[in-house]
C-alpha cells in the first residue's frame, strides 16, 4: 500500500500545483516536502485542509491510498447481492469470505460472512438457531463501536431482525441526533440511511408495530425533500399509506406510485415492492381483532 505522502504528491503534481502554493498557511514548504517524500506525521486537520485546497474529497484520497483494498471490497459488496439473489454459488462465496479473513484478519470479511449467513437464512426461511455465534459476533462488534460509520450502519440495517425493538429505537434516536446533519455532504451515507429507514418500516410492518411509523416516516420525508431522490419520496408515500390505512391497505392503494416506477422504466423495482408488500395485510390486524388474538 502506498503512503499518504506519496498519494498527496501524486495528486499535487497531477494538478500542477507547487509545494509553496499547497503549503501556504498550512505548514512550511519544507514540512510538506518531507511529508511527501518521507511520509512524516501531520495532523488530520492539516491533511483535510490540503485535500480541500486541491479540491479532492476524502473518499477520492482514500481510494487512491487503498486502491486495491477498496476495489476488492467493492467487488465483495457486488458479489454479496448476486449470490443472495442466487446468481452465484453461496458456498464458494462463504468460503471466500472466510479465507480472506484468515489471510488478513480484517473483521470486515468475517462480519460480511455473518451478515450473509443471516440474510441467506431469512431469505430461505431457515432457522437462525445454528447461527448464534454469527449473531453474537455482529452484536458484540457493534456494541464496541461508539461512533458508527457507513459500514456499521449497513451491517445493522441488514440484520435488524436479530435486534429487539428497544435497541433499534435507541439507534434511530442516535442517528437522528448525530448523523442526519452530515447527509447533505455525504451522498453515500444518505443512501445507506434511506435503506436503514426503509428496512425499519418493513420490519415494523411485519411485526404489526405501525405505532412506530411516526418515528421513522419524518426521517424518510426529510431525506426525500431533494427532487433527485424521487424514489425516497415514493417510498415515503407508500409507507405513509400503510400507516394511515392499516388493515385496509392493499396494493391498489399504491397503484399511482407503482405506475410511476413502471413509466420511468423501473418495472423490476415495482415488482420487488409488490412482492414485499403483497401480504402486508396479513401482518396488520384491526384493533379489535388484535385484542382478541392476545386474550
Amino acid at each position: 500500500m502506498r503512503t499518504s505522502g506519496e498519494v498527496i504528491r501524486e495528486m499535487r503534481t497531477a494538478r500542477n500545483l507547487s509545494l509553496q502554493f499547497l503549503a501556504n498557511g498550512i505548514m512550511s514548504r519544507e514540512a510538506l516536502n518531507k511529508f511527501e517524500l518521507r511520509n512524516t506525521s501531520i495532523s488530520s486537520d492539516k491533511l483535510f485542509t490540503i485535500l480541500s485546497r486541491m479540491n479532492v474529497s476524502v473518499e477520492e484520497y482514500l481510494i487512491q491510498l487503498e486502491a486495491n483494498y477498496y476495489i476488492e471490497k467493492k467487488q465483495i459488496e457486488k458479489d454479496f447481492i448476486e449470490v443472495l439473489n442466487k446468481k452465484k454459488d453461496s458456498t464458494l462465496f462463504i468460503n471466500e469470505l472466510k479465507h480472506k479473513f484468515t489471510l488478513s484478519n480484517d473483521p470486515y470479511y468475517y462480519l460480511k460472512y455473518c451478515q450473509f449467513s443471516l440474510e441467506l437464512a431469512v431469505k430461505n426461511q431457515s432457522s437462525l438457531t445454528d447461527l448464534k455465534n454469527e449473531i453474537e459476533a455482529i452484536k458484540s462488534y457493534l456494541n464496541r463501536i461508539d461512533h458508527w460509520g457507513i459500514f456499521e450502519l449497513t451491517i445493522f440495517s441488514n440484520c435488524l431482525f436479530v435486534f429487539n425493538i428497544d435497541y433499534i429505537l435507541i439507534v434511530l434516536n442516535r442517528i437522528k441526533n448525530k448523523v442526519t446533519s452530515y447527509t447533505e455532504h455525504t451522498p453515500d451515507l444518505k443512501k445507506k440511511l434511506y435503506y436503514f429507514y426503509l428496512n425499519c418500516l418493513i420490519l415494523f410492518t411485519k411485526m404489526n408495530r405501525l405505532d412506530l411509523f411516526p418515528v421513522v416516516l419524518p426521517l424518510v420525508k426529510q431525506l426525500s425533500e431533494d427532487p433527485s431522490y424521487m424514489y425516497y419520496r415514493i417510498s415515503f408515500n407508500i409507507f405513509e399509506k400503510i400507516y394511515i390505512e392499516q388493515a385496509q391497505f392493499s396494493l391498489e392503494s399504491i397503484k399511482k406510485e407503482l405506475d410511476i416506477l413502471d413509466y420511468l422504466g423501473y418495472s423490476q423495482l415495482g415488482e420487488d415492492i409488490r412482492d414485499t408488500l403483497s401480504g402486508v395485510s396479513s401482518f396488520i390486524y384491526e384493533p379489535n381483532e388484535k385484542n382478541q388474538l392476545e386474550k
